[in-house]
């Protein structure tokens, strides 16, 4: 889907990832909580569906949208660097024994 805003160009499509976003949560964080609750609160929340700009930045401003966790993990990285990264980290969780991987 694309839409015109102004001069700008806005494009807009699903999920570039295959975790599923769940709605449940949504409308239910509390800065509060999560500061007292830290990484178990916010965990809670990891599958909440994001906005992820995607490109660099030149020509039509993309979205998709995905989880906060993905969205998270991603950060500034493209998804072929994304992609990656996450089999760079595959092939050495799987290079070692599950012992020395904890």
């Amino acid at each position: 889907m694309e839409w015109q805003c102004g001069t700008r160009r806005w494009a807009w499509s699903l999920s570039h990832s295959a975790h599923r976003c769940g709605t449940r949560r949504s409308g239910t964080y509390n800065n509060d909580d999560a500061k007292k609750g830290g990484r178990e609160y916010k965990k809670k929340f990891a599958d909440l569906p994001t906005v992820d700009h995607v490109g660099g930045g030149m020509g039509p401003t993309k979205f998709k949208i995905c989880s906060w966790r993905v969205n998270d993990s991603k950060s500034d990285l493209d998804l072929p660097e994304f992609l990656e990264l996450c089999r760079a980290v595959l092939d050495f969780h799987e290079s070692k024994p599950l012992s020395e991987n904890a």
